[in-house]
C-alpha cells in the first residue's frame, strides 16, 4: 500500500512539473477593483488556485467529520468506564466477603 501511495505521489509530482514547464508564458494577473497588476508565469496562479482548493476541501471534509469523531470519543469513554466497572466488580467478587445474610452461591448451597 505504501508503494502504491509513493507511485501516485510521484505521478502527481511529475504531472505538476510537466504542467509548470509547459506553461512558462508570462501573463498579467489583475485584480479589477484594486489597482494591482502582476506579471506571473501562467503555472503559478493555476497551481496556487489548485493548492487553495485542496486546502479548502480538506478543511471542509475535516469539519464534516466532527460529529462522527465526537460520537466515537463518547463511545470510547463509555467503553473505558464499563471496562473499569467490570474490573472493579470482578475484583470485589473474587476477594470481597459475601454480603451479610446472603449465601455465597459459589461455595455454599442455599438453605
Amino acid at each position: 500500500m505504501r508503494l502504491l501511495s509513493h507511485l501516485v505521489t510521484l505521478a502527481i509530482a511529475v504531472a505538476v512539473v510537466w504542467f509548470a514547464i509547459a506553461n512558462r508564458h508570462v501573463v498579467d494577473l489583475t485584480l479589477d477593483p484594486f489597482p494591482l497588476s502582476l506579471s506571473l508565469p501562467l503555472y503559478l496562479p493555476v497551481l496556487v488556485a489548485a493548492l487553495l482548493g485542496l486546502i479548502a476541501g480538506g478543511i471542509i471534509s475535516w469539519r464534516a467529520g466532527r460529529t462522527r469523531r465526537t460520537r466515537l470519543r463518547q463511545a470510547e469513554r463509555m467503553r473505558d468506564d464499563l471496562r473499569r466497572n467490570l474490573e472493579r466488580f470482578e475484583s470485589k467478587d473474587r476477594s470481597g466477603p459475601a454480603r451479610a445474610g446472603l449465601p455465597d452461591a459459589r461455595n455454599e448451597p442455599a438453605p
